[in-house]
């Protein structure tokens, strides 16, 4: 097998297996495509876990690709995952897994390779399956504080709004969920790799448990804010003074309610009018739909006009063609998308009553931030579906932003953010 290794920290199995004989590989059923692709997968991960490169994570992740996989039909990577999908669609992959670790898997390749190449061949999955765990557990735990924006933009959704935008509600408890893959990650799969927490900490990092849930929600909320207040400004700098008018109104303020809450639609209002004029979205609408359906609405004038949801959505896909499925519904619509216009609309509507609270309970106060949260979630989760596309830079600073230790795997809040 004709594959150059590069100084580039890479798979130490596919390694291994280049030294192995092609005809020993054949009788592991271990193609070139699959060394390719083993190699590839371990190679990123190094890439996106190297605390010392200070780069964007695009610029290290396009020099991989630059120096090493130009051509990955070549290399046959895409034959081997079409394989491996085969594999895994017909068979338990757990099973497969238990297998491999199996007493019987270990002495079959003893004989097969010998004892030393063997044990070398082990240290270095183990070795890759450390850095691919560390990868994926970083990523899970990146991904928090946008499964607490989505909790809270899908709060303001009915059942019957989740059932029409074909969500199972299940993501009302993403945080949970996702807190509970990290710790399988933490636990389960480390536990079974046998992964030195020296080799690689994050993979091996205490997990959140369950009783963290609520003090985790309270702190994703504060990075949540941040962030979507920097997606604000980026249309519009002084609206970013309507989120903080509207706190220091519900923390000041008699009327305090009224007041935020009127911020809040002004807010939505002009977000979606100067991100997205009218006549821009009218545009999109009728490129993107064969039916006006909830998106569309005739004025006093006989105007057609577009709905606060059909703003919503144009804003969401940043005025980009929907990419359907084959086979899909000339009006369908992604889940999630769908959902997160619905719930700015849910959320505006819920404001208008609230605007009249001239002396609020306590109820409608708590209410009044739940619906900030969810407008601030539902925002921050626009952006990031299609609105605003960061350049590196930009990407890397909201990452260093949530302040994610990649030591201990823990997040802490900044003092601004706190």
């Amino acid at each position: 097998m004709n594959y150059a290794f590069t100084e580039t920290k890479s798979s130490q199995t596919a390694r291994q297996l280049v030294l192995l004989p092609a005809r020993t590989r054949d009788v592991l059923r271990i193609s070139d495509g699959l060394v390719a692709l083993i190699d590839v997968l371990v190679t990123v991960c190094h890439a996106l876990t190297d605390d010392a490169d200070k780069r964007p994570w695009q610029e290290r992740l396009g020099d991989v690709f630059q120096d090493r996989y130009k051509d990955l039909d070549a290399l046959g990577v895409a034959d081997e995952l079409n394989r491996l999908q085969s594999v895994l669609e017909e068979g338990d992959a757990r099973e497969w897994a238990r297998r491999f670790r199996s007493s019987s898997a270990k002495m079959f390749l003893r004989r097969l390779l010998g004892a030393k190449l063997a044990d070398e061949l082990e240290r270095a999955v183990l070795e890759d399956a450390a850095v691919v765990t560390a990868a994926v557990r970083r990523g899970v735990r990146l991904l928090m504080p946008y499964s607490v924006a989505i909790e809270d933009a899908i709060s303001m959704l009915t059942p019957a709004d989740l059932s029409q935008s074909n969500l199972s509600g299940a993501e009302a408890k993403l945080l949970s969920a996702v807190i509970e893959i990290d710790r399988l990650l933490g636990e389960q799969v480390v536990q079974w790799l046998g992964i030195d927490s020296e080799t690689i900490s994050i993979a091996s990092s205490a997990p959140f448990s369950s009783k963290d849930v609520e003090q985790l929600t309270l702190d994703f909320r504060a990075f949540v804010s941040a962030d979507s207040s920097n997606q604000i400004a980026r249309v519009n700098a002084s609206l970013v003074r309507k989120v903080r008018g509207a706190r220091q109104a519900l923390d000041h303020s008699v009327d305090g309610v009224s007041q935020a809450a009127n911020s809040i639609v002004e807010l939505i209002d002009r977000l979606l009018r100067e991100a997205m004029p009218k006549d821009v979205v009218l545009a999109w609408l009728q490129t993107n739909f064969r039916n006006d359906g909830p998106y569309v609405r005739i004025n006093d004038s006989g105007e057609r006009v577009p709905t606060k949801r059909g703003e919503a959505l144009c804003f969401i896909f940043g005025a980009s063609p929907i990419r359907r499925a084959e086979g899909a519904s000339a009006d369908e619509v992604p889940a999630l998308h769908d959902a997160i216009a619905l719930s700015l609309v849910r959320a505006r509507s819920s404001l208008q009553a609230l605007k009249h609270a001239d002396d609020p309970t306590e109820n409608e106060t708590a209410s009044l931030r739940n619906i900030l949260a969810a407008v601030e979630g539902a925002l921050l989760i626009s952006v990031k579906l299609g609105l605003a596309s960061r350049n590196p830079a930009e990407a890397d600073a909201v990452v260093d932003a949530m302040s994610l230790d990649n030591q201990t795997g823990n997040y802490t809040i900044p003092e601004a953010l706190g």
